[in-house]
This record gives C-alpha cells, sequence and structure tokens, in this order.
C-alpha cells in the first residue's frame, strides 16, 4: 500500500504554495498613476494617508483609514507599508487555506481559488475572511496562524466600509466554527480590537475619530445604489445586465449551498451554524451586490471571479453528489468572466489577465535586479513631466490647491503637499444632502485652499451641476476666475471678501408635475431646483434585491431641442443648479463672471429608462442649502 503523505512533506507543500500565492498578492511591481478617474481617487487615498488627515473628518470616502495600503497602485510614501500590508495578508490566508485541505490535488485546486482572487483589488480583499472561515470549518483547531488571522482582520476591516461587517462576520464565524473554549473565542474578538486600534494609531487616527468615519461611512453606503448604478436605456444592454445579474445570483446560490451544508449537517451547536450561514449569506450579498450595483465589466467581473473562488474553496469530495452542480457553476461563471475580461480591463491591475501577470514577474524580476524602486520612481517622474506640459505655466505654485471635480492628478505638478481638498475629494462621490454640505462648509470655512482647478465634468451622463451640488454657489461667491490651465481647468483664487449670499429657499416655487414643468424665471444669478420621485413598493423592493430603477431629467431648451441627463435621486432632491444649464468649462466660466450663459432651460420633466414620464415634485428657487 502506499504510504500518505509525510508531515514533512505535507508542510513544505503548505510552505510553498504559500510563498506562491504570497508573491501573486503582494504589489511587488505595483500600478503607476495614470491620470484617469480610478487613478485620481487611488492617488487621493495616498495623499491623504501621507499628509495624515483624519478619515471620517477630513476625508470621507469608500475607503477607509488604511485604504491607501490596498489600491495596489504606487506612491512612494505608501509602497513599503503597503507591500508589508499584502504580505502579511497573503501568507496568513495562503497557509490556512493550504493547512485546510487533505491533499495535493485539493491544495492545487485552492491555489487556483487563490490566483482567481488575486485577479483584481477587489477579489483579493475577500482573501482573508474566506481563509479564515474555511480554515476553522474544515479544521475545527485554533492554531498559531489563525491568531494571526484574528490580528490581522482587524486591520483589513478598516481598508474599506463594506469589509467592516464581512470582517465582523468573519471572526463570528471563524470562532464558532472550530471546536474551543468561550474564553479563546472572545480572546479573539479582543486580539482582533486590539490590531484594528494598532492600525489606526500606526496611521495617525485618532480614536475619538472612529465613530466620525463610521457615521461617514454609513452615509455614503446608504445612498450609493442610487447615486453609483450604471443608468440603462430600455433594450439590449438592460437584458444584458439582468442576465449577468441571474447568473451571479445563481452561483451565489450554489457557493452558499456547498459552503453551508457541511456544518448545518456537522455536530455543531447552533450558534456555530447561525454564525457560518450569516457569514455566507453576508459575503455572497456584498460580492453580488458590488458586480450589480455598477453593472459594467469592471465590477461584474471582481464579482464573478470571487464566486469562483468560493465554489472552489467549498468544492464537493469527489463521493458528494452536489459535486456536478458545482463543477458546472464554476464552468458557466469561467465563460462569463472569460467574456468580460477584456472588457473589466480597467480593473485589473495591468489592464488585462496577462498585465497582471507581467506585473507581478516584473516585480520579481526588478526585485532581484535592484532596480525595483527606482523605476517605479522614475514612472512618477515621467508622469509629473506629462502632466507639466499638459497644463502649461499657469498652474498655481506655492499656494493651498484643491481640484473639482476629479482630475487630483493635476496637483502633482507643485507639491503633493498642497493638496487641501474637500473630504468627499472627487465631485461625483458628493451625492447627497449631507456629503454636499461636508464640501461646501468645508470652501466656506478658514481652511479652505487658495486655489481651486475646476472642470465641468462629470460621469454616467449626469448633468455637471448634480455634483457636489452645494459648492457651486460657494465656488460664485467665495472666488474669482484667474486664469486657465493649458488642460482646460479654470484657476480660482479666492476672494478676500465674499460676494453677497444668495436668497433664502423661502422663495421657492412648489409645483407638483407629471409631464413637461415649466421654470420659473431665476430672480438671481442662478435658479436652483429641487426634485422629488416616489417609489411604489414594487421599486423599493427591486431596489433592495437589485438596483434602484433609472431616472432621467429631460430639459427642454429655447431651442426646441431636449437634452435628457442621468438624474441621481439624493442629489436632485437635495437641491442643485438647474438655470443657467452648466454643461462645460466654458459655460461655467461665463457663470461664475456674471456673463450670460447661453443655454436657459425653459421646461423640466422626469423619465424612465424607455422614455416614460413620472410624476415628480419641483421646488424651484435660490440656494438652498443652508448658508452656515
Amino acid at each position: 500500500m502506499k504510504a500518505g503523505p509525510t508531515p514533512v512533506r505535507t508542510g513544505l507543500q503548505v510552505a510553498l504554495l504559500t510563498a506562491l500565492a504570497a508573491l501573486w498578492f503582494v504589489p511587488l511591481r505595483p500600478e503607476l498613476p495614470t491620470g484617469q478617474l480610478d487613478s485620481n481617487w487611488r492617488l487621493g487615498l495616498s495623499l491623504a494617508c501621507e499628509q495624515g488627515m483624519v478619515f471620517g473628518q477630513q476625508i470621507v470616502f469608500t475607503f477607509g483609514p488604511l485604504g491607501c495600503l490596498v489600491t495596489w497602485q504606487y506612491w512612494p510614501s505608501t509602497y513599503l507599508p503597503s507591500v508589508a500590508f499584502w504580505l502579511g495578508i497573503a501568507a496568513i490566508a495562503g497557509w490556512l487555506v493550504f493547512d485546510a485541505m487533505e491533499n495535493l490535488g485539493e491544495r492545487m485546486r485552492a491555489l487556483l481559488a487563490l490566483l482567481l482572487l488575486g485577479l483584481t483589488v477587489d477579489s483579493a480583499l475577500l482573501v482573508l475572511p474566506l481563509a479564515f472561515v474555511l480554515h476553522g470549518a474544515r479544521t475545527r483547531s485554533m492554531t498559531p496562524v489563525a491568531w494571526l488571522a484574528c490580528l490581522a482582520l482587524g486591520p483589513l476591516a478598516l481598508t474599506k466600509f463594506t469589509l467592516l461587517p464581512l470582517c465582523v462576520l468573519a471572526l463570528a464565524a471563524g470562532l464558532a466554527v472550530r471546536d474551543v473554549r468561550a474564553s479563546t473565542r472572545v480572546t479573539g474578538l479582543a486580539v482582533a480590537c486590539v490590531g484594528a486600534l494598532v492600525a489606526l494609531l500606526t496611521a495617525g487616527q485618532p480614536l475619538d475619530a472612529l465613530l466620525s468615519y463610521l457615521s461617514a461611512s454609513i452615509e455614503i453606503t446608504r445612498h450609493y445604489p442610487d447615486a453609483m448604478h450604471l443608468p440603462a436605456e430600455g433594450g439590449r444592454l438592460e437584458r444584458i445586465g439582468l442576465a449577468l445579474g441571474a447568473s451571479l445570483a445563481a452561483g451565489a446560490t450554489v457557493a452558499g449551498f456547498l459552503a453551508v451544508q457541511p456544518v448545518v449537517r456537522s455536530d455543531r451547536n447552533t450558534i456555530a451554524k447561525v454564525a457560518m450561514a450569516l457569514f455566507v449569506v453576508g459575503t455572497l450579498a456584498v460580492v453580488f451586490r458590488h458586480g450589480t450595483t455598477r453593472g459594467d465589466a469592471e465590477h461584474v467581473f471582481p464579482a464573478l471571479v470571487s464566486m469562483m473562488a468560493f465554489l472552489l474553496l467549498w468544492f464537493p469530495r469527489p463521493e458528494q453528489p452536489q459535486r456536478p452542480w458545482a463543477l458546472a457553476a464554476v464552468l458557466s461563471l469561467l465563460v462569463l468572466a472569460f467574456q468580460l475580461h477584456v472588457a473589466a480591463g480597467m480593473n485589473i491591475p495591468g489592464g488585462s489577465i496577462p498585465g497582471r501577470v507581467q506585473l507581478s514577474t516584473a516585480g520579481v524580476s526588478r526585485f532581484l535586479d535592484g532596480s525595483l524602486r527606482r523605476s517605479l520612481d522614475d514612472g512618477i517622474e515621467d508622469l509629473r513631466g506629462r502632466i507639466r506640459a499638459q497644463v502649461g505655466p499657469s498652474y498655481p505654485l506655492d499656494t493651498s490647491v484643491d481640484v473639482l471635480s476629479y482630475d487630483q492628478h493635476l496637483v502633482l505638478v507643485g507639491d503633493p503637499g498642497s493638496w487641501r481638498p474637500r473630504p468627499v475629494f472627487q465631485s461625483y462621490q458628493a451625492y447627497s444632502a449631507g456629503l454636499a454640505m461636508r464640501n461646501a462648509r468645508f470652501l466656506r470655512s478658514d481652511h479652505a485652499p487658495q486655489t481651486l482647478l475646476v472642470a465641468a465634468q462629470t460621469i454616467d451622463r449626469r448633468l455637471p451641476t448634480l455634483d457636489d451640488a452645494a459648492s457651486w454657489e460657494i465656488m460664485r461667491t467665495h472666488y474669482r476666475v484667474a486664469g486657465r490651465l493649458n488642460s482646460g481647468h479654470l484657476i480660482l483664487d479666492r476672494r478676500k471678501e465674499s460676494l453677497d449670499a444668495p436668497g433664502k429657499p423661502e422663495n421657492a416655487v412648489i409645483v407638483e408635475g407629471q409631464d413637461w414643468t415649466t421654470i420659473p424665471a431665476a430672480a438671481g444669478p442662478g435658479l436652483y431646483a429641487s426634485i422629488r420621485c416616489e417609489r411604489s413598493v414594487f421599486e423599493r423592493l427591486v431596489s433592495a434585491v437589485w438596483k434602484p430603477p433609472s431616472r432621467f431629467l429631460e430639459v427642454r431648451l429655447s431651442s426646441g431641442v431636449v437634452r435628457r441627463f442621468r438624474l441621481v435621486g439624493p442629489a436632485a432632491e437635495a437641491g442643485f443648479l438647474l438655470s443657467p444649464l452648466v454643461l462645460e468649462t466654458e459655460s461655467l466660466r461665463r457663470w461664475l463672471e456674471g456673463a450670460d450663459v447661453p443655454l436657459r432651460p425653459l421646461a423640466v420633466r422626469v423619465v424612465d429608462n424607455r422614455g416614460r414620464p413620472l410624476a415628480a415634485r419641483f421646488v424651484f428657487g435660490p440656494y438652498p442649502y443652508p448658508q452656515q
């Protein structure tokens, strides 16, 4: 009879495979900043961490105090901490996963799962929660590496707000399914809390800011589906989105069943079974929601590879009847992921799967020949040179600067330390009254930057004035146009004395409209509108399990031309500049200088994604936000 693997041989397999996984996850050769939208928020996170800004107060974003460590984008001051962070996460997760497997075949399948998770940052962040729970479910033991996992889950929870509940669920489930005493479980939770507190203090974050961070994160998350779902016109694209969502839902159902079933059928207590079910459902729900809210390839692809990895990690044994289901689910998701991987390049480091592999191999080779940091720093300097050539000689040096709306790469022309951002530093993210007012209060305060670099631009076919809606009037009253960069951005200098405040909201005109609604004449420099559309019970249910319905604002101009814009519900309800219609930076300049802006809308209406008019409540009037 053939002898089984010895403990030494098993240990060597686990160690070797863990080393391979770590090399895949550790960003030795991260991406360089590019000036694109996603690259700019990653740059903003790095600069915020470098300057020691307080998250939840000075910075409000979907990522947390340690978010700059998980972007896989290079910045000199965050590079080594990022490498150390990912090395710890990957080594701990890899060891737990491979130690939980019974033979080399299972470990190779687990390696494939980890390689899939490591294709994108969004999926890679799931590796430690999955590994900790998987190890507990299969071994029932609390090994030294499992204790390290408890310690690492604390800092991981502070990288991105959606990871906070997932890490809590992972701790609860991973400790509950292990055969340990209650005191050991309490100690595991305490170790995770210590890890989080140490990480906060190391990052220079005051402990009293933690509640502010949680409060701001809830505000962002609550309105995120309304603001950030990709608007779909009726037709083929809508049907494709529904098909992809159904595929993800089917994959999640199979994965959840495979993960929960062994624990439910075991002799574990009820608490362990419930904790495991909550973790599996919670994790798969977050993955599904993340993929379907935007619904584009860049977000669906990470969801697909996460589902495949989940299935591979909990793949049934040969004798189990569920094995064909699992295999069919993996192959189906693989076909979908293959179809999307080219279009998803923006969310894959390196721009594609071959590019992702090349980044890892280039990182190892340059590390071995000693040229790694030099090549990365040269890349930053090359980018700065290209940006300087793009903006020209008018860039304001030796002054504090902020950038509206999302071109944070411009601050690399001068000293990045001069960047003094609004809390929600990319304008399209200030999509509710609370978030917009944070930025407006900052621009009115003594901490506001001396100079603003502004472009009237947005995403998802929105009306530009819906973004950062409370700040447009502050730009007009507290800043003046001082010039223009060659890139087209306006240079606004802070006024020594602000202009008169706009009128009070009591002068507003309220109209209930089902179709075209006439816009009253503006009494001041601009007419603001607040628009509210009620949702049916069915639409609210669909919003909870799928995504909110798409709404569009149609604007009829004096020429008879009708323009359509994506309507962001929370921002529209809070109030935004409607007339004059500011669609590009030149129109913005004219409005800020008090000159006539050609586009004046005559009537508006709200329609669904098939162009059908919807009942809405319109409030027209002056600047609607508090002026303090």
